[in-house]
């Protein structure tokens, strides 16, 4: 079977060819030194930004590709769905509750997750809601 690159594939190399272009560019003679040194600390910034969005476009991709194909959660990997459990607990919170020794607090908190969308990662006999690649790499990028 042929490999096809994907959109966020085919976007990614573009942008990656325009800053290596500028780069070939700042590399003449006529370019001042200082101009050049601004033209390679600004392709490393911003091909590191373009890295970390092809790689959110691959997470999102693989988000709506398990949301799509999967009728509910008993397939979804392991790591996932603790992942997810540990995003949707808001467990800095409850770790304070916890710490603060008040149970009927602590076990409140956690009761009303159980009454958000999120728990069909959980619950395999509800549909699978639709899960984002945010929802997996959250403020992790």
């Amino acid at each position: 079977m042929p490999y096809y690159s994907s959109f966020p594939k085919k976007s990614f190399d573009t942008k990656i060819d325009g800053i290596v272009k500028n780069l070939k560019a700042a590399k003449k003679s006529d370019v001042s030194t200082n101009l050049r040194e601004y033209a390679i600390a600004a392709s490393i910034f911003l091909s590191h930004a373009e890295t970390e969005n092809y790689l959110m476009d691959v997470v999102d991709s693989l988000a709506q590709t398990l949301a799509t194909t999967l009728p509910n959660s008993s397939k979804l990997p392991l790591n996932l769905k603790s992942h997810l459990l540990v995003a949707g607990l808001n467990l800095p919170y409850v770790s304070q509750l916890m710490s603060q020794k008040d149970e009927l607090k602590t076990l409140s908190s956690i009761n009303k997750w159980f009454s958000t969308p999120s728990v069909c990662f959980f619950d395999e006999s509800k549909a699978l809601m639709s899960l984002t690649g945010k929802q997996i790499y959250i403020n992790k990028k």
